[in-house]
């Protein structure tokens, strides 16, 4: 009786040191379960991160495709304008250089005659020496029309040219692309997340904030003052109230939508339209044309 009353015990405590071992086990799966989860998530948001920047790099090489294509075109076109300008200033000089060797032969021709009646006995020289003057008088020569002031003026704007490429070519040596371009560096790009509490009810958030789409049906939300609930619109956690800031978007099939900034103050539970008057300034695609929405 002892024996099986110890045997007994024996069991009782391995059952329970069992229970406690499950008990342990269920936890360390559930953990496991949600590093699996979270580890899913994390190789997701790499994968997502390497697509775009692949999607990013394929950009920037069209872009700079585009520009060697426009900057050769321009390369041609400028020195086609060029060349032309080259071959009327080469004709200017042909038919001034034709003129003036005529005028120059021509008068070659009356100074060897002056020089020849200058040889003449006196009684000659006197028959006919006044009718040589006045042929010599009649003939005087104008001076030839000077054609450099128009073509100082036009050599003057390539001029402006070359000056205005080379100072392209300083400001993006000097101070990177975007400085040349007069456009936002990287350093003021702005990481949006939308933020829930003034999102329309028939908009759906994704779960970090950064992707939107609009739902069928009127979701039950909690009543918020700051909700937009006349227009299917939503504003992003962030704000600033001065510099200069850019973001970038990714739009979907959405046959018409619109992206921009709003005032904090922007009306939210009655009607509005997206002009800067009621404190809205986007830009909107509709049908696949795109409009800024200014004041009508």
């Amino acid at each position: 009786e002892h024996k099986s009353h110890m045997m007994l015990l024996t069991e009782e405590a391995a059952k329970k040191h069992k229970e406690q071992i499950l008990a342990q086990l269920k936890t360390l799966e559930r953990e496991r379960e949600k590093l699996l989860g979270f580890k899913v998530t994390e190789e997701r948001k790499i994968q997502e991160y390497l697509e775009r920047t692949e999607l990013e790099r394929r950009k920037i090489v069209s872009e700079f495709e585009q520009l060697r294509g426009f900057l050769e075109e321009q390369e041609r076109l400028l020195l086609a304008q060029l060349e032309k300008l080259n071959e009327e200033i080469v004709g200017l000089q042909t038919d001034a250089v034709r003129k003036l060797s005529v005028k120059i032969f021509q008068l070659s021709e009356q100074i060897g005659e002056l020089e020849g009646k200058c040889q003449q006995p006196a009684s000659e020289f006197l028959q006919d020496g006044r009718t040589t003057t006045d042929r010599c008088e009649k003939g005087a020569w104008p001076q030839p029309e000077d054609a450099s002031p128009e073509l100082e003026i036009r050599l003057g704007y390539w001029g402006q040219q070359t000056h205005a490429l080379k100072e392209t070519m300083r400001k993006i040596k000097a101070g990177g692309w975007e400085d040349a371009r007069g456009q936002a560096s990287p350093g003021d790009l702005v990481t949006v997340t939308l933020d829930p509490d003034t999102a329309h009810p028939q908009l759906v958030l994704s779960e970090d904030g950064k992707r939107v789409r609009r739902g069928h049906t009127w979701r039950d939300l909690p009543v918020s003052p700051e909700r937009f609930e006349s227009r299917a619109c939503v504003l992003g956690c962030e704000g600033f109230s001065s510099g200069r800031h850019y973001w970038e978007v990714e739009v979907g099939g959405g046959e018409r939508w619109a992206v921009g900034v709003a005032r904090e103050s922007v009306q939210r539970k009655d009607w509005i339209r997206h002009f800067p008057g009621e404190g809205i300034w986007a830009v909107e695609c509709d049908g696949g044309q795109y409009q800024a929405l200014t004041s009508p």
